[in-house]
Protein backbone atom coordinates (compact mmCIF):
# COMPACT_ATOMS: atom_id res chain seq x y z
CA UNK A 1 0.00 0.00 0.00
CA UNK A 2 1.25 3.47 -0.84
CA UNK A 3 0.85 6.43 1.44
CA UNK A 4 -0.03 9.92 0.26
CA UNK A 5 -0.75 12.93 2.45
CA UNK A 6 -1.76 16.48 1.77
CA UNK A 7 -2.45 18.55 4.89
CA UNK A 8 -5.50 20.77 4.46
CA UNK A 9 -7.62 23.24 6.32
CA UNK A 10 -11.32 22.26 6.35
CA UNK A 11 -13.28 24.49 4.01
CA UNK A 12 -10.16 25.84 2.30
CA UNK A 13 -10.88 25.61 -1.43
CA UNK A 14 -7.42 26.90 -2.35
CA UNK A 15 -5.29 24.31 -0.57
CA UNK A 16 -1.72 24.57 -1.78
CA UNK A 17 0.05 22.46 0.86
CA UNK A 18 2.80 20.10 -0.27
CA UNK A 19 1.72 16.61 -1.35
CA UNK A 20 3.89 13.90 0.22
CA UNK A 21 3.83 10.62 -1.67
CA UNK A 22 5.65 7.55 -0.34
CA UNK A 23 5.61 5.21 -3.31
CA UNK A 24 6.24 1.75 -1.86
CA UNK A 25 4.98 -0.01 -5.00
CA UNK A 26 4.50 1.24 -8.52
CA UNK A 27 1.03 2.39 -9.59
CA UNK A 28 1.91 2.48 -13.26
CA UNK A 29 -0.68 0.48 -15.25
CA UNK A 30 -2.55 -0.46 -12.06
CA UNK A 31 -6.03 0.43 -10.83
CA UNK A 32 -5.83 2.92 -7.93
CA UNK A 33 -8.48 3.64 -5.30
CA UNK A 34 -8.09 6.77 -3.18
CA UNK A 35 -9.95 6.49 0.15
CA UNK A 36 -11.01 9.52 2.19
CA UNK A 37 -13.28 9.83 5.22
CA UNK A 38 -15.08 13.01 4.11
CA UNK A 39 -15.00 15.37 1.16
CA UNK A 40 -15.72 19.01 1.83
CA UNK A 41 -14.98 21.18 -1.18
CA UNK A 42 -13.24 18.48 -3.24
CA UNK A 43 -10.24 20.71 -3.91
CA UNK A 44 -7.72 18.58 -2.04
CA UNK A 45 -8.99 15.33 -3.57
CA UNK A 46 -8.79 16.88 -7.04
CA UNK A 47 -5.17 17.79 -6.40
CA UNK A 48 -4.39 14.30 -5.13
CA UNK A 49 -6.02 12.61 -8.13
CA UNK A 50 -4.08 14.87 -10.51
CA UNK A 51 -0.85 14.07 -8.65
CA UNK A 52 -1.45 10.31 -8.80
CA UNK A 53 -2.31 10.58 -12.52
CA UNK A 54 1.28 11.71 -13.15
CA UNK A 55 2.39 8.13 -12.33
CA UNK A 56 0.31 6.64 -15.21
CA UNK A 57 -2.15 4.37 -13.38
CA UNK A 58 -4.61 2.28 -15.43
CA UNK A 59 -7.49 4.00 -13.60
CA UNK A 60 -8.21 6.12 -10.54
CA UNK A 61 -11.34 5.86 -8.39
CA UNK A 62 -12.29 7.78 -5.24
CA UNK A 63 -14.11 6.17 -2.31
CA UNK A 64 -15.44 8.30 0.51
CA UNK A 65 -17.73 7.79 3.48
CA UNK A 66 -19.28 11.28 3.51
CA UNK A 67 -19.71 14.19 1.12
CA UNK A 68 -20.79 17.20 3.11
CA UNK A 69 -24.15 18.25 1.60
CA UNK A 70 -23.61 21.99 2.05
CA UNK A 71 -20.57 21.70 -0.24
CA UNK A 72 -22.41 20.95 -3.45
CA UNK A 73 -25.54 22.11 -5.21
CA UNK A 74 -28.19 20.13 -7.12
Amino acid sequence: MNSITCPQTPGDRNNSSKIRYQQNITVSNRDVISVDDAIESGGTMSRLVAHIAEYSPASIAVATLFVKPHRYSD
